[in-house]
């Protein structure tokens, strides 16, 4: 019986797992649909929000290397991304975005602009801090 109990939470555990990396992707898509709906939705006082909310998510140690610019430009980045990959083309289907590959353009865009404080470490903080703002404002 222990057994049966045991097998049954492990894979409640990975079902949990699962599903938590599936909203993740998802919240990509429900921004990318918001982002499509720009004439009704003002995005810079969006930015400014957003901005100000990752900015004091971000760990301690990593709040020294980044500022208000810097989270403007992986904001601007990530679009840049959606616009190179046809993303943003609105045609009513719903789409997959490669976290793995916007993580990578975003890094390779930031070495470009010589912003050699900026790594994985930081972009991960950057992308869970806004996938928590989103989370929050489209609820």
């Amino acid at each position: 019986m222990g057994l049966l109990i045991g097998i049954i939470v492990a894979i409640g555990q990975i079902f949990a797992r699962t599903v938590a990396q599936a909203v993740k992707k998802h919240y990509f898509y429900i921004r990318f649909k918001i982002y499509t709906m720009a004439n009704t939705f003002d995005f810079s006082q969006d930015d400014e929000a957003c901005i100000r909310f990752i900015l004091s998510k971000l760990p301690e140690a990593l709040r020294n290397r980044v500022d208000e610019d810097d989270v403007q430009y992986f904001l601007d980045a990530e679009w840049d991304y959606y616009d190179s990959e046809g993303l943003l083309e609105d045609s009513g289907e719903s789409v997959e975005i490669d976290e793995e590959k916007l993580a990578a353009y975003i890094l390779k865009a930031a070495a470009k602009e010589g912003m050699t404080h900026i790594d994985g470490e930081v972009l991960e903080a950057f992308l869970d801090a806004e996938y928590e703002y989103n989370s929050n404002l489209y609820k």
